[in-house]
C-alpha cells in the first residue's frame, strides 16, 4: 500500500483561504455557518484539502481559527 501523506494538518494563507471561498461560491456553496458548510461539503463529497489542494501547503499551521 502506498504511503499517503496525512493532509489534515495542512494550512493555507489568507489569500489561499479567500480563493478557496471564491471556489466554493463558483460551485454554488455560498456563505453559511460552519455546520451548514460541513453538510454541503459532505453532501457534495468534497474535502477541501483534497479537492482544492492548490490553496493549501503541507506546513503546520501557526494559528487555528
Amino acid at each position: 500500500m502506498q504511503d499517503i501523506q496525512d493532509m489534515r494538518m495542512w494550512s493555507t494563507t489568507a489569500a489561499g483561504f479567500s480563493n478557496l471561498i471564491g471556489d466554493f461560491a463558483r460551485i454554488g456553496i455560498y456563505s453559511s455557518n460552519v455546520h451548514t458548510l460541513a453538510e454541503k461539503l459532505k453532501n457534495n463529497n468534497l474535502y477541501p484539502v483534497r479537492d482544492f489542494g492548490h490553496h493549501f501547503n503541507n506546513q503546520k499551521p501557526d494559528l487555528f481559527i
